[in-house]
C-alpha cells in the first residue's frame, strides 16, 4: 500500500479526533515515508493551542519511530523497531 491511515483512540476527551496518515513513496533503492498527524481539539483558540501542542509532541514521537524503523531496517536489529 502507498497510504495507510488510522484514527488514534483512547486519548483524553479534550481531543475530539486524532489521526495518522502514512504515505510511502519509492525513491532510488528505498522508500520515503511521510507521517501526517491531524489533531482536532475544537474551534476555540485555547482548543487550537492544545491541538498544536499535541501535534508537535506527536510529530517528535513520529520522528523517533521512523528513525528506529530506519535503523532496524539498516542494521537488521529488530529489538528496537
Amino acid at each position: 500500500p502507498v497510504h495507510l491511515g488510522y484514527d488514534i483512540t483512547g486519548l483524553p476527551p479534550a481531543l475530539r479526533a486524532v489521526r495518522n496518515d502514512w504515505h510511502l513513496r519509492p525513491v532510488d533503492a528505498g522508500t520515503e515515508v511521510t507521517i501526517t498527524t491531524t489533531v482536532d481539539a475544537g474551534p476555540r483558540p485555547p482548543q487550537r493551542l492544545v491541538a498544536r501542542l499535541v501535534a508537535r509532541r506527536m510529530a517528535a514521537t513520529s520522528d523517533q519511530m521512523l528513525a528506529g524503523l530506519a535503523a532496524a531496517l539498516t542494521t537488521g536489529d529488530r529489538t528496537r523497531a
